[in-house]
């Protein structure tokens, strides 16, 4: 009678045991999955490089300023969960800053929730409480070095303006991603900032004077980093330094009519060198008119990286009417064209890096919503300013709808009013119908 009540008893109290025993485990060691498409509970790959470089650092803390609002507290809590859980963060605290004034005002809280984002001196304030603002914010903070991108002008360069051929739209988004540009004529300056990242020269339509070319020369022998986007003049020095020599023409690519793309002097560049670190393996860039090199090994210089056209392109050197073909006899190579080189110095304490692009048109206005391109730049210059551990995720910023509050309450109207009003007047229409049949 014993024996068959415990064994009865058994295999519910084998069954409670391994439900405690199950319960202690995932106490202990927690897991969790996000199963939403957006992987809205999950790290982004941009939050979670810049995490680990800012844990690499000094660590992550974390306060919100935020009034006792149970509603909003449970929005943010959710919103920062997948940032608490990782391990850069060193101190996390919420305040209200209605019952703690002092606290407020030392830290110059002016809106009724923010988010203070703290990594050694440096300070990031968010007040748009959205994925992508917080994410925005620790790229900043994660930033290592100095910051600032000089763009030179005075020769042609397109400029840092909003008209369709210049690189306005560009510039706004590195000041957003923590940069600081600054326009300048070499022309005016001795020599260039001792705290200048990057030099960018965006399509110069004439050679630098020898003055310009030396205050170069000497950022070079300091290890600066330079983008140089060339157009008509051929940077003489990457002839002699880099061992780079200018093809003739311009490089088409049939390829482009695969992304339904009519001119052919669009090339189409994929596998995007691996130094860029982009998110998307699968990323490509769409090159306006771009140019092609030709690349010798040199000593001083390693070679990183290539950006090049598809197989289907070549370097045409006549006119881009009717239908075109490839002539050798015109010194026409066939693709892929080497249209991009990375190269970083060799056996140097200086650490100097260059990146030279056959044409600028990419990076202007018009060009820089295509594909990849803004991906592109945002992964050269953060390689180029020693940040590659930042991964740079593809994005379309040109596929925003931005309406109107007209616009939005018309639509909103149409929906809520007139949508109902149509099914209803259908299906009265329909049973009708049906009476008469």
């Amino acid at each position: 009678m014993i024996a068959r009540m415990i064994r009865r008893l058994l295999l519910p109290m084998l069954l409670l045991t391994v439900v405690a025993l199950a319960l202690a485990l995932a106490n202990r060691h927690a897991m969790q999955w996000d199963l939403t498409r957006e992987r809205a509970h999950s790290l982004s790959q941009t939050a979670s490089s810049a995490l680990d470089t800012i844990k690499a650092a000094t660590g992550l803390q974390i306060t919100v300023f935020l009034r006792d609002l149970p509603v909003v507290q449970a929005e943010i809590d959710r919103l920062l969960r997948p940032y608490r859980t990782h391990s850069a963060l060193t101190d996390y605290r919420i305040i209200d800053p209605v019952a703690n004034p002092d606290l407020a005002r030392a830290a110059h809280v002016s809106h009724d929730a923010e988010l203070h984002l703290r990594s050694g001196q440096r300070l990031e304030v968010v007040r748009d409480f959205r994925r992508e603002a917080v994410d925005i914010a620790l790229a900043r903070l994660a930033l290592q070095g100095e910051q600032w991108i000089v763009v030179l002008r005075g020769h042609g360069e397109a400029a840092i303006e909003s008209g369709p051929g210049d690189i306005g739209r560009f510039v706004d988004h590195m000041e957003r991603i923590g940069y600081r540009v600054l326009a300048l004529d070499p022309r005016e300056i001795g020599s260039l900032p001792d705290n200048t990242a990057l030099v960018l020269t965006a399509g110069a339509q004439r050679d630098y004077p020898e003055e310009t070319e030396s205050l170069l020369r000497d950022y070079r022998g300091r290890g600066g980093a330079l983008l140089w986007l060339y157009d008509k003049a051929f940077p003489v020095w990457a002839v002699a330094e880099l061992g780079l020599s200018p093809l003739p023409g311009v490089v088409v690519d049939a390829a482009a009519a695969d992304y339904a793309l009519e001119q052919p002097e669009n090339a189409i560049a994929g596998h995007l060198p691996k130094a860029i670190r982009l998110a998307d393996p699968d990323a490509h860039a769409v090159l306006h008119r771009a140019r092609g090199i030709d690349v010798q090994d040199i000593a001083d210089w390693e070679i990183v990286g290539r950006i090049r056209s598809s197989p289907r392109s070549w370097n045409e050197t006549g006119e881009l009417q009717g239908a075109i073909s490839r002539n050798p006899a015109h010194g026409e190579h066939a693709g892929p064209v080497t249209i991009g080189v990375l190269f970083r110095q060799r056996d140097s304490e200086t650490n100097g890096r260059i990146a030279v692009i056959g044409g600028h048109h990419w990076l202007t206005n018009a060009q820089l919503g295509q594909a990849d391109n803004l991906a592109l730049a945002t992964g050269l210059v953060r390689w180029l300013t020693d940040n590659r551990d930042l991964v740079t995720v593809s994005g379309n910023d040109r596929l925003d709808v931005r309406w109107s509050a007209h616009t939005a309450a018309t639509l909103a109207a149409l929906s809520m009013y007139l949508a109902p009003i149509a099914f209803v007047a259908t299906g009265i229409w329909l049973r009708q119908r049906r009476r008469k049949a």
